[in-house]
């Protein structure tokens, strides 16, 4: 037993030293590779998804990942009729009706929501006759506080007017709601079209693209065999919707929205125009063309010719 020198004695009496243990070894840190492991697995089962989706006929486009989304050009840009039939009902919103005929009641989770839309065997409302509130909110079997709230929603939309101590009508279209509504429209959808053509080569201008090109397939074939105009503004406005809410900006889409039935108004009317119907698929186009193409210089002239076009004929018909 080793002891420590004289000099540090306590009291007389040696302090024996406790033998120190060596540390134990340091291992180097083993690298980790279940992520990497994970994201193959992901990968894996995406495709097979895909492939499983493909065969049965469901809903293939939301199972290939993103990532390889642009290795299958040929899967995006040539779909199947019978599966891009099924993405356009899931996937592509409806836009609103044109004409409101009919006033209904549609119970939700926080109240009752009245809603106008066109007649579809109910009683068709004419523009020229004043309703009670009072009467219709007995019909329809609410209580007035409610139905209030929603008249003066639907006021604020632009659908009805109030008339005061009597009720309220359908609203007409004046040359002021013209010139408003293609204002609004000029300045959100020249602003939108001009984003998306400055980021052309993303993924997700890329996926807009896909999707605009199948809504100018569906105008072309209606343009050239039934010329419906109910369901050519259906695609048109499916075109136009898209466009604004590529940026994702909820108040754009809230202002857009709002003006909704007056643009579907104003759309049946100049589509009714001869050549009209022709002319709106040649310039939509002409829009997706110059984004697709990063035309950051025509962009803006273009959409702003398309605005400018039907608003002459409007206010014309007025």
């Amino acid at each position: 037993m080793s002891t420590i020198p004289h000099s540090y004695y306590y009291d007389q009496q040696p302090v024996p030293c406790q033998p120190v243990s060596p540390p134990p070894p340091v291992r180097p840190p083993r690298r980790r590779r279940g992520g990497l492991v994970f994201l193959f697995v992901l990968i894996a089962i995406g495709v097979l998804t895909s492939v499983i989706l493909l065969l049965g006929g469901v809903k293939w486009t939301l199972a290939l990942p993103e990532s390889l989304q642009d290795s299958f050009p040929s899967l995006f840009t040539e779909p199947p009729q019978d599966f891009m039939d099924d993405y356009m009902e899931d996937f592509m919103e409806p836009a609103p009706s044109a004409a409101p005929t009919t006033v209904e009641r549609a119970p939700t989770g926080d109240g009752t929501t009245l809603t106008i839309t066109p007649a579809a065997g109910g009683e068709a409302l004419s523009y020229q006759e004043i309703y009670s509130e009072t009467k219709l909110a007995k019909e329809l079997g609410i209580s007035r506080t409610p139905f209030r709230d929603a008249i003066h929603r639907l006021v604020q939309e632009g659908y009805i007017d109030i008339i005061p101590s009597k009720g309220f009508r359908l609203h007409q279209l004046t040359k002021q709601d013209v010139t408003e509504t293609f204002q609004v429209r000029s300045a959100l959808e020249t602003y939108c079209t001009m984003e998306i053509t400055r980021t052309h080569t993303s993924r997700k201008a890329k996926r807009l693209f896909r999707e605009l090109r199948f809504n100018m397939e569906e105008m072309k074939e209606i343009l050239d065999t039934t010329q419906s105009i109910q369901d050519f503004c259906t695609y048109d406005f499916q075109f136009h919707v898209a466009v604004v809410r590529y940026l994702e900006n909820q108040q754009f889409s809230a202002i857009f929205d709002t003006f909704m039935y007056r643009m579907q108004r104003l759309a049946q009317m100049s589509l009714s125009h001869p050549g009209r119907m022709e002319d709106t698929y040649n310039e939509h186009l002409a829009i997706l063309e110059a984004m697709e193409a990063g035309d950051t210089a025509h962009i803006y002239d273009i959409t702003l010719r398309h605005m400018d076009v039907p608003r002459g004929i409007n206010l014309e018909d007025l």
